[in-house]
């Protein structure tokens, strides 16, 4: 079970900014009755990078050349 959290990027970010704002989207992201306990505890995050993808496997590749 993904309990690591939620991360929302891309167009769907732009589809949903004013619920995002306003604290609909997380309200309907915790009302689904008994599992509420658990998905309270799980982070929701705003990927705001432009190309996340490319960043990560940056990372990862410069990550790899200093630690062969």
């Amino acid at each position: 079970m993904g309990t690591g959290g939620a991360f929302l990027a891309g167009g769907v970010v732009a589809g949903l900014e004013h619920t995002l704002e306003d604290g609909a989207f997380l309200r309907a992201f915790n009302a689904k009755g008994r599992m509420r306990p658990l998905l309270e505890r799980i982070p929701v995050a705003i990927v705001t990078a432009p190309e996340p993808g490319l960043e990560g496997i940056t990372r990862l590749a410069l990550r790899q050349q200093r630690n062969p």
